[in-house]
């Protein structure tokens, strides 16, 4: 029976080649932001991961799925967060999804977790591991470190460094060793990993060779037939590392930094090799090189080069895609962690939230919270005595609601656009396996001019959260729910 296979990531640099290989034997479901009509032989949808919603009309039919999606940020004017929280938003939406419609088994492809003090980046990682495990599908997590291929980020980077540097002066973190893979391998692997079913948990997969970045770039030199200098010192920190790499390579921070602060730590194959299992004889580095060179077809990214952006209607309309872009440039997303105290969840921090912010911003707001849930945010003129304006109106959604996600749509107020999309919401959601919820704003979209809303609404919006936050931590601390003293 062939299997029905959804990519999470088509249209990026590993999900692209899997697409390709998959369709022969498969029928394969791509999503991605764009409409990916340039990848034959496979449906796409377009689906924005940063809906739940979305995300399960995009799964229905799927029975293996593959998560290759890193990073990922808003497609929204004005975006407050960060990239740990956005990973996390999409990975819990996408695994929801996939248990909904009904999906046998995830596979997703991670980064190595090395020893030791994790970066940012691979710190993120590991919690989206933990994420994609936690809902009882069958899951295996594939763990590569630098994955050499044509069009790849990573070694196209590393070629512009070796041409554009006759002698290069190499801060430490140049010496850590790594362990590179072909992109075809990495392919090979995911490949056989859909009809080895029985092969789930986490796995490291990498090639033969161990090399510290020195060594590749002195391998990518020989093959350009370039006389290359490199010279080891002490002095040059990531945050130098990152400014002189980016100058340099003409690659943007955003896709330089995460390559550097993983480096700190060596990248090396620690569990079980996957390719050993599955029988597949890895190539060596400068195989992966030559081949690597064989491209002709080389392009410097722009600065969203890292953010795999992926939206959904199925079948595609152009016509609302455009329109949903147009709307983008005038939306909000915004992101705050919360801490969730002990033997609580989120239907109790949705309701103290209204409970609290009634307290918090009286006078000034009236906040009236209902039996049904809903809650309407005022404001009077003449504070006591004036006409009630209604400045935003939350309505709970019952039916799209549980225990680990309380969701409310902005349904009007003079805050909010006359042409906001329906889509409009503050949502709080339990990040797996942690003891943290996560609040969010997505495609809001404010009445008041940009350059006044970015300055005042946007910032009271953060303020608030950010001391609901307090109050969070202060209950944790104190145990206690004492308004007057959790307020001090």
């Amino acid at each position: 029976m062939t299997e029905v296979i959804a990519i999470a990531g088509a249209s990026g640099f590993v999900g692209r080649r899997l697409a390709e290989s998959l369709k022969t034997s498969h029928k394969v479901i791509g999503l991605g932001r764009g409409n990916g009509t340039d990848i034959q032989g496979i449906e796409w949808r377009t689906c924005d991961l940063f809906s739940l919603k979305q995300a399960e009309a995009s799964l229905k039919s799927v029975t293996t799925a593959f998560y290759l999606v890193h990073s990922m940020m808003p497609q929204a004017r004005l975006v407050q967060g960060v990239f740990e929280d956005f990973d996390v938003m999409i990975a819990d939406n996408f695994v929801r999804a996939c248990a909904t419609a009904g999906v046998k088994r995830i596979i997703y492809l991670s980064g190595i977790i090395p020893e030791g003090k994790l970066s940012r980046h691979l710190s993120s990682r590991l919690e989206v591991e933990r994420i994609v495990s936690a809902y009882g599908i069958d899951t295996c997590i594939v763990r590569a470190g630098l994955i050499v291929g044509p069009n790849g980020s990573s070694f196209n980077m590393m070629l512009n460094l070796v041409k554009r540097l006759p002698i290069m002066l190499c801060p430490v973190w140049t010496a850590t060793l790594g362990q590179p893979s072909s992109l075809d391998d990495v392919i090979k692997a995911l490949e056989k990993l859909v009809s080895e079913v029985q092969i789930n948990g986490v796995w490291d997969i990498g090639g033969p060779d161990r090399l510290s970045y020195i060594d590749m770039m002195a391998i990518v030199a020989k093959h350009l037939k370039l006389v290359r200098r490199f010279y080891p010192v002490p002095f040059l920190t990531v945050g130098l590392s990152k400014l002189w790499v980016s100058l340099v390579s003409g690659y943007p921070k955003e896709l330089v930094a995460p390559l550097i602060q993983s480096l700190k730590s060596p990248m090396l194959v620690t569990k079980k090799n996957l390719f050993t299992e599955l029988k597949i004889e890895a190539q060596g580095f400068e195989e992966c090189v030559k081949h690597g060179l064989e491209n002709p077809h080389r392009k410097t990214p722009s600065k969203n080069a890292t953010l795999l952006q992926v939206q959904h209607t199925s079948p595609i309309n152009h016509q609302s895609v455009s329109k949903r872009t147009k709307q983008s440039k005038s939306e909000v997303c915004s992101m705050q962690r919360l801490v969730l105290p002990p033997g609580r969840d989120v239907k109790w921090v949705s309701i103290e939230y209204g409970a609290w912010v009634v307290r918090f911003l009286f006078p000034i707001v009236k906040v009236e919270s209902y039996d049904s849930g809903d809650f309407d945010f005022s404001i009077k003129l003449l504070l006591f005595f004036g006409p009630k304006i209604h400045l935003l109106k939350l309505r709970y959604d019952v039916g799209r609601s549980s225990p680990t996600r309380h969701l409310y749509y902005i349904r009007g107020g003079l805050l909010v656009s006359n042409n906001a999309p329906e889509s409009g919401r503050l949502e709080f959601r339990k990040i797996p396996d942690s003891d943290q919820i996560m609040a969010a704003i997505f495609n809001f979209q404010p009445s008041l001019p940009w350059w006044i809303y970015k300055f005042t609404q946007a910032k009271a919006h953060l303020w608030v959260m950010k001391n609901f936050g307090r109050y969070l931590k202060a209950h944790r601390q104190h145990n206690t729910k004492d308004p007057k003293q959790l307020s001090s």
